[in-house]
């Protein structure tokens, strides 16, 4: 999957980024959720 030119290195770097970057959104996603549930239930 690593693009030509590009170093073993920065592709991990890369990669870390992206997996913080989707469990972070993922919080988000959860907490927007749960905020739109409890306005529906109350």
């Amino acid at each position: 999957m690593k693009p030509d030119g590009m170093s073993e290195k920065a592709w991990r770097n890369l990669h870390v980024r992206v997996k913080k970057l989707s469990i972070k959104y993922e919080k988000q996603l959860r907490q927007i959720m749960l905020s739109k549930q409890n306005k529906s239930v109350s």
